[in-house]
């Protein structure tokens, strides 16, 4: 009886921790709601280029497709809209899509697009490449753009609760603060040719949770570039603009916050979408 009783609580130990192991797998977004999104300042599009969204009340979102353990389409994207004689606008809709391919830790992101006719079109600046170190963190990103074709590279250099963005490995584009694992402001600064400061614009992350962030070193997704860095959920940010005003001082002439209050589902994960 005593060997019965022993076999027992042995089989209920085991079953019980398989249980919890399940309970804390790392969950994936089937989509997300592009309100919780944030494109704008993302490193894939340009700061001339205008973002744009389709009229309506309807609900917008982005779909991932995942192959095994990696993401390999995300549906749901910016189109290419004519303003004037350039192509500088673009316009969010399901007939843009991203696919991904993914080697030696290397992410290479191929836009795509769907005309009228049901042709598909990449783009001519393709791929966009992130380079990842052993432990997922970002070390490279290689673009191309019109002025680009090549590509040009963004280095991440990483120091106690700082990040710097740098061109080339010399020209600082942004820099990234943290405080608790989390990103919590983003800094980009321009100098005129004597040294002085004529331009400022910083991002604040706000409202932070305590719980995972399904997003966490995903670098590549369309407008969550920023939410990658972070172990937690942002609810709020707010962006400032800084600038020489009427009074010849230099200041804010630009501000705007945005709210985005989470909620969760019953593994504690925020209602970004669905999840698998």
């Amino acid at each position: 009886m005593r060997k019965i009783s022993i076999l027992l609580f042995i089989l209920l130990t085991t079953f019980g921790c398989k249980k919890d192991e399940s309970s804390s797998t790392f969950r994936k977004l089937k989509n997300c709601n592009i309100e919780y999104l944030f494109f704008r300042d993302d490193i894939q599009f340009s700061d001339f280029q205008s973002l744009s969204f389709p009229p309506g009340d309807s609900i917008l979102v982005c779909s991932y497709n995942n192959d095994f353990d990696h993401l390999v389409k995300i549906t749901g994207g910016f189109f290419p809209v004519p303003q004037g004689t350039n192509l500088t606008g673009y316009l969010f809709s399901d007939y843009a899509y991203d696919s991904l391919a993914v080697k030696d830790n290397i992410f290479s992101l191929f836009s795509k697009f769907i005309d009228g006719d049901g042709i598909t079109h990449e783009y001519s600046t393709n791929p966009i490449d992130y380079f990842l170190d052993s432990q997922n963190k970002l070390l490279k990103i290689n673009i191309r753009n019109v002025f680009y074709p090549n590509g040009f590279e963004l280095n991440y250099k990483y120091s106690e609760n700082l990040i710097t963005e740098e061109i080339y490995d010399s020209l600082i584009k942004r820099k990234f603060y943290f405080e608790n694992k989390n990103l919590v402001k983003v800094i980009a600064e321009r100098y005129n040719p004597p040294g002085v400061l004529f331009w400022k614009k910083e991002i604040i992350f706000q409202d932070f949770d305590d719980n995972s962030n399904p997003f966490k070193n995903m670098y590549f997704v369309k407008g969550a570039f920023f939410r990658a860095f972070s172990e937690h959920n942002y609810q709020s940010y707010t962006v400032n603009e800084y600038g020489q005003l009427a009074d010849s001082t230099f200041g804010i002439y630009k501000t705007y916050k945005v709210s985005m209050p989470l909620f969760y589902n019953a593994d504690g994960y925020p209602k970004f979408g669905d999840y698998k």
